[in-house]
């Protein structure tokens, strides 16, 4: 065996060496990575079950009913303001005519 193949061989032995090294890394994290993704999918169908509701109204339909409880709300706000003013103004009329 001449020293070329020999350097040749070493070579190749240590390149070997460094792809099992790199299949191992590569291994190791393909595994954390579906770990990570496994844990990732499940918090996702939490919050999506919570967005749509299951079982129960989704966070849309909640939200909707606050949307329409609050205009209710502001619409009874400007009747009893319109209200206090017409009393108001009705008070101020009658006083102004009794002078």
């Amino acid at each position: 065996m001449t020293d070329l193949e020999e350097d040749a061989k070493v070579i190749l032995a240590r390149i070997e060496g460094k792809i099992e090294s790199h299949a191992a890394e590569l291994t190791r994290h393909v595994g954390e990575e579906r770990a990570w993704q496994a844990t990732t999918s499940e918090k996702i169908g939490r919050i999506d079950a919570s967005l749509r509701g299951n079982g129960t109204p989704g966070i849309n339909v909640r939200l909707d009913r606050i949307e329409q409880r609050e205009k209710g709300r502001a619409k009874l706000t400007w009747i009893a303001v319109t209200s206090a003013l017409g009393a108001l103004a009705a008070s101020v009329a009658a006083f102004v005519a009794k002078k």
